[in-house]
């Protein structure tokens, strides 16, 4: 890696490890090829049951290796946690996140800092080209609708989770002082949902590049692999900030209940019976209750809600 650039802040890329030995050195190769130099590399070994060892030696040759750090944890804590030993230790003045599976663009950590930079933001990122293959190869992008970032910070995140945490570059300062991810189990597969809002109730202020610069790799050990554990931890997330978030009203706790009916529904599919959920539906729907309607229509497969969203 060439020398960085004078007068250029330090960014930490954070990448949690944890079953990452097929996909951790594209991940790390993809690093090494940015254009914005002054960086560190902490990888946090979450117990991984396979050997990365061999691949961090490998890309020492290539590093300082004070650029390159990897932390051990003793027990398995999840991404949340990894997440957050790498921030603790990190120097940096920014946090870029970067998961084992996935990639960026040369230019990726130029083009959010500088957007970060110029419109005096906290926080950049960028959408998500989708690839299960080849790169070169992706098949769809996963980010915001539209160029432009609703007026109500934080509702259309509140809506969509549409970051991607491959792609996000956030002051450390800000993460400090938000206590990072959630590491609370209920969570977990939606940290970083949880996360963005918490970040947009502070008032801390969003960049979006509208190029894409990040690549997103599909694959069916991910945990957004799992539908039913997502759309359920996406459930506690929303009701979590549901009262938090300035927004419509009706329209957030529309979200919310539609929320629950999936997530029963979605449990319910797999063979699990979860009455608690229902009851967070009924509960939920009762302030809109076009949501009771459309959650039984799906349930017992009636049209038009059958399809769930």
């Amino acid at each position: 890696m060439n020398e960085p650039q004078n007068n250029s802040p330090l960014i930490s890329v954070i990448i949690p490890a944890y079953k990452a030995r097929n996909y951790l050195r594209d991940a790390l190769q993809s690093v090494r090829a940015q254009d914005y130099k002054n960086i560190e590399i902490i990888i946090v070994d979450d117990v991984s049951p396979d050997q990365i060892d061999d691949i961090v030696a490998d890309h020492l040759a290539y590093l300082d290796a004070s650029r390159l750090v990897v932390l051990k944890h003793r027990i398995n804590q999840g991404p949340s946690a990894a997440r957050n030993s790498g921030i603790a230790a990190s120097k940096g003045e920014y946090i870029a996140l970067l998961d084992h599976d996935d990639l960026w663009t040369p230019h990726h950590l130029s083009d959010i800092l500088n957007g970060i930079t110029a419109n005096q933001c906290d926080i950049g990122f960028c959408s998500a080209m989708e690839f299960s293959g080849s790169p070169e190869n992706w098949s769809g992008l996963w980010g915001p609708d539209g160029n432009k970032i609703n007026a109500y910070q934080g509702f259309d995140l509140f809506c969509k989770s549409y970051i991607t945490p491959s792609s996000a570059v956030i002051r450390k300062s800000l993460l400090i002082e938000l206590n990072g991810f959630n590491q609370q189990p209920e969570f977990r597969a939606c940290e970083d949902l949880e996360l963005w809002l918490r970040i947009a109730e502070y008032g801390a202020k969003f960049y979006y590049s509208t190029i894409p610069t990040t690549f997103y790799r599909k694959h069916g050990e991910q945990a957004t692999a799992k539908v039913a554990n997502m759309t359920l931890k996406s459930a506690y997330v929303r009701q979590l900030h549901v009262g938090k978030i300035r927004g419509p009203w009706f329209k957030k706790r529309s979200i919310v209940a539609a929320n629950w009916w999936q997530a029963f529904i979605a449990m319910r599919n797999e063979g699990v019976m979860r009455w608690d959920l229902l009851m967070s539906a009924i509960i939920s729907s009762v302030p809109v209750p076009w949501e009771m309607a459309r959650g039984i229509c799906r349930l017992y497969g009636f049209s038009p809600f059958a399809k769930m969203g």
